[in-house]
C-alpha cells in the first residue's frame, strides 16, 4: 500500500524497478521476486544496480519470514552494491495499540 502509493508519485524522470510478490506493480520495470530468498534478492540488485532501495514491503503472518528476512536481505544487498538504504513502515505492521512488541532483531548493523 504505502510503495504503491511512492511509485505513483515518484518523478518521472526516475527509473523504478518495482518489486512484487502477490500483486502486480503498476509503475515502472516490474521484477516478481521473493524479498525472503537472499540469492534472489542479491542478484537483483546486482543486476539493477541501483542508487537508492526503499524498502516498503511487509507480511504480518510471519515475522521472520515476511518482515525480518527480507530487511536483512536488502539491506546487505545495498550495503554491497553501495546503494542507499530506506526502510519505511506505517501503523498497518505496528498500530501502536498491542505494545510491547517483540520484534524480531536483525543481524545487520
Amino acid at each position: 500500500m504505502l510503495g504503491r502509493t511512492l511509485v505513483a508519485v515518484a518523478p518521472s524522470d526516475v527509473a523504478l524497478h518495482v518489486t512484487e510478490h502477490r500483486e502486480p506493480a503498476d509503475h515502472g520495470e516490474r521484477h516478481r521476486l521473493d524479498l525472503a530468498n537472499g540469492d534472489a534478492v542479491a542478484a537483483l540488485v546486482d543486476r539493477v544496480g541501483p542508487d537508492v532501495i526503499v524498502h516498503t514491503a511487509y507480511d504480518k503472518s510471519d515475522g521472520h519470514r515476511g518482515i525480518l528476512a527480507p530487511s536483512e536481505h536488502l539491506a546487505e544487498a545495498a550495503r554491497r552494491a553501495g546503494a542507499g538504504f530506506v526502510q519505511l513502515s506505517t501503523d498497518v505492521v505496528f498500530d501502536g495499540e498491542h505494545a510491547p512488541y517483540a520484534e524480531p532483531t536483525s543481524r545487520v548493523p
